[in-house]
């Protein structure tokens, strides 16, 4: 809910706050599986930029960009029963995201980790 009134509040159309809703709480969620799988109990970080070129949500997790997976071209890819459970694989998660946002970038965090970066023009 945050992430959506801080959108509306930096100008971002009232017809794409849905997809702002669903994008920063995929890219949570997928933060979160990464800490679980790599055993991390730190805070998944959300970080909220309005300025004048749009919106932006900052998701700071301790993963590694490495070990990022890239998005597959064809096909979903095989998800056991506890993948299912726990959401989106990370790769299809991100391939979701990229469709509903202006901006997707995927990076080495420079405190550490890795950090996504969602973006909506104004």
């Amino acid at each position: 809910m945050m992430s959506v009134s801080l959108a509306r509040r930096g100008g971002v159309p009232d017809e794409l706050l849905p997809e702002v809703r669903l994008a920063v709480g995929e890219a949570a969620s997928r933060a979160v599986l990464v800490h679980a799988r790599i055993g991390s109990d730190a805070p998944v970080r959300l970080t909220f930029v309005e300025d004048d070129r749009g919106y932006e949500v900052r998701i700071h997790d301790d993963g590694s960009v490495a070990d990022v997976p890239e998005a597959p071209d064809t096909g979903l890819p095989s998800m056991s029963p506890d993948d299912a459970e726990a959401g989106l694989p990370p790769e299809l998660a991100l391939a979701l995201i990229d469709g509903m946002t202006d901006h997707l970038s995927v990076s080495e965090d420079p405190i550490g980790g890795t950090l996504v970066v969602l973006r909506w023009q104004r």
